[in-house]
């Protein structure tokens, strides 16, 4: 019995996460309440998120912003860019480096006054 449980608390546990993203990727191009919604939510409930969730989570946006589909550019754009500010802030190193990995092949520019370029960062590892 116990061992069920614990097997249903971790797909709980999964679908949640699975839920997180569908839910951030639903609001990241849109144009209304929601954006800020959503955004409280997600900080809000941060701390709980898996470290996979969290790169995820910036990833993506980071991604949205990146190709200016991250809703009105007067609006919604910067709060996603808030968002990410802060947690990107909130980062280990090492994670910080897997979502610069993930976008290093992008040709834009890096969205947030953290001082990444991507391009650079790509070229040095191909030494």
């Amino acid at each position: 019995m116990k061992k069920t449980r614990a097997i249903f608390d971790e797909m709980e546990w999964l679908n949640n996460e699975l839920m997180i993203m569908a839910a951030h990727r639903y609001c990241l191009g849109r144009q209304s309440y929601i954006v800020s919604s959503c955004i409280d939510w997600l900080n809000a409930h941060w701390s709980k998120f898996s470290d996979k969730s969290q790169i995820l989570l910036l990833r993506d946006t980071l991604l949205a912003l990146m190709d200016r589909l991250a809703g009105s550019e007067t609006v919604d754009a910067p709060l996603w860019k808030e968002f990410c500010e802060q947690h990107w802030r909130e980062l280990t190193p090492i994670n910080q480096e897997n979502i610069i990995s993930m976008l290093s092949h992008r040709n834009v520019s890096w969205p947030l006054s953290t001082g990444v370029e991507l391009w650079p960062h790509n070229m040095e590892k191909e030494k």
